[in-house]
């Protein structure tokens, strides 16, 4: 009798081992499956063409006095990004007190930023007293080697009315000096720009304000027409006693073609008159 119970013992142990409703069956196919979808989606994904192994950025940071500038980030963005006010692509390392910075990066075309903020941040709208700087063209990293690559940071200043959303950094810029009628440059005036015609609205696009010797750089979106101009304030309509000037002396649109750098525009600004102010 105890060897038929041993044996129908074994016998049941055995169908409980193979019976398909078992739990630890059901969870083995399961990983078989998924080990099988794994292999057979990374078998098709193709091989990985882009160049991982890096290639060296490095150079010196320096400020409007050739003078190192240390705590500071360059930041690298691909040649897709339309503009340089979202996450990076890359980031270096803060710069020591000789201002030197190494980025590793990936084959392609960048634009390199350097900033560097007061408060130690590494993200977020700059904000006055902060130090800013651009590579003036993109810049192709390709085999080759270490590029050698130096950039020169200002200082950045922003109205109490601007709005750093409306301060772009794009390939698309206008640079020049503003100037009273008599010839004599003016620091801390803001250049604007209008999309289409003047409106007494809030400017579509600003530069930080000029500097000591009067110049200015403002940065456009793309091609279109745009009304460029300065005044001093900025606080809602010009005032009697405040000044403004257009690009060419009149309040018209301007053709701008994309990528383009135009130098050298004179912007005469003289107490406001109303709309239309002739230079």
């Amino acid at each position: 009798m105890r060897a038929v119970d041993h044996i129908i013992s074994r016998q049941l142990d055995t169908d409980t081992c193979i019976h398909p409703k078992n739990p630890l069956l059901r969870k083995a196919r399961f990983f078989l499956l998924l080990i099988f979808l794994l292999i057979l989606v990374f078998s098709c994904a193709g091989p990985d063409t882009t160049d991982w192994s890096g290639i060296t950025i490095a150079g010196k940071l320096v400020d409007d006095s050739g003078r190192p500038v240390p705590d500071a980030h360059v930041y690298a963005y691909r040649e897709d990004k339309s503009n340089t006010l979202g996450p990076a692509d890359a980031m270096s390392e803060p710069t020591g007190t000789d201002g030197t910075y190494i980025l590793i990066l990936p084959e392609g075309t960048y634009t390199l930023v350097a900033r560097r903020r007061l408060s130690g941040s590494i993200s977020g709208p700059l904000r006055n007293g902060d130090l800013s700087g651009q590579l003036s063209k993109p810049l192709r990293a390709g085999p080759g080697g270490k590029f050698d690559v130096d950039i020169k940071l200002n200082v950045f200043h922003q109205g109490s009315e601007g709005d750093p959303k409306r301060i772009l950094t794009t390939y698309t810029r206008i640079k020049g000096i503003v100037t009273d009628p008599g010839g004599k440059v003016l620091e801390g005036v803001h250049v604007f720009a209008y999309r289409g015609a003047f409106r007494p609205d809030p400017p579509d696009y600003l530069a930080p304000v000029t500097d000591k010797e009067g110049r200015f750089e403002i940065s456009l979106p793309g091609s279109g027409f745009y009304t460029i101009g300065a005044r001093t304030g900025l606080r809602g309509k010009p005032r009697p006693d405040d000044s403004m000037g257009f690009w060419g002396g009149k309040d018209q649109p301007r053709e701008i073609e994309e990528g383009t750098v135009t130098e050298g525009v004179r912007i005469v600004i003289r107490p406001y008159s109303g709309m239309g102010n002739k230079e």
